[in-house]
């Protein structure tokens, strides 16, 4: 995971009025795609319902790319508090990537792409 500073995520946030947040998330969400998170495309932020959704979906790769260090429903209430609560999944984000390597190698299996 990329290392980033939490208040820069509530000051561009707060700067473009949300604009940023959205783009963190999807920044964060091709992250833990790579790290073998399943979250689905950020088109389904569009349309309310399905913003919930995919809102629960990311929550459950921050579980997945975290070994369980913040659970669903925790990355999920932090994401609803918005820019604040994002500044917190990233400072667990930004503990992961102090390590240099994967939490548990139970939870840990990358994306092979294909070439």
């Amino acid at each position: 995971m990329r290392r980033r500073s939490g208040w820069a995520i509530v000051a561009l946030s707060v700067a473009s009025a949300g604009a940023y947040a959205i783009a963190w998330l999807c920044q964060t969400r091709a992250e833990m795609n790579r790290l073998g998170a399943r979250i689905p495309s950020p088109w389904m932020l569009v349309v309310p319902v399905t913003a919930l959704y995919w809102a629960w979906c990311w929550a459950e790769g921050v579980r997945h790319v975290t070994a369980g260090r913040i659970s669903t429903g925790g990355a999920f209430a932090w994401v609803l508090l918005g820019p604040i609560g994002m500044a917190r999944v990233q400072a667990g984000f930004n503990a992961l990537a102090d390590t240099g390597r994967p939490p548990s190698a139970r939870w840990y299996r990358p994306v092979r792409h294909r070439r």
